[in-house]
């Protein structure tokens, strides 16, 4: 017997938390008011799951949400800065490098853990 097709959303609540979700593909979402038709839902909004005419779940501080299957990049960008001296005795004086790296990153892919040494930057010319 053939396994039904399943479908994963991620959906990202009010409070900053994540949760997941998988349902069968043929199931539908949708995102309205929390109370359809009602004037005193104060805001409150919910995604509700169905299959056919059938409500399954209503998930509310519902912000919003994506079929996970869906490639998503955001744009990070990394500042590092790094301090040199230039000159020696009562002539030192400080120049402090900063470099800014922009990268594009898929933010369900996991973390690289944090370098223990950090790259160095290069002055090239101080004049």
């Amino acid at each position: 017997m053939k396994k039904p097709s399943t479908t994963t959303f991620l959906l990202e609540m009010k409070d900053g938390s994540q949760k997941k979700i998988t349902i069968p593909s043929d199931w539908t979402l949708t995102f309205g008011a929390l109370v359809p038709g009602s004037q005193h839902n104060l805001g409150k909004l919910g995604l509700r799951v169905r299959k056919g005419q059938s409500q399954k779940a209503v998930f509310q501080d519902v912000e919003s949400f994506r079929d996970t299957s869906m490639q998503i990049e955001e744009r990070v960008t990394t500042v590092k800065e790094e301090t040199f001296y230039k000159g020696d005795g009562e002539n030192k004086k400080a120049v402090v490098v900063e470099g800014k790296v922009h990268e594009w990153i898929n933010p369900d892919a996991p973390r690289p853990q944090a370098e223990e040494q950090p790259k160095q930057l290069r002055v090239v010319n101080l004049d």
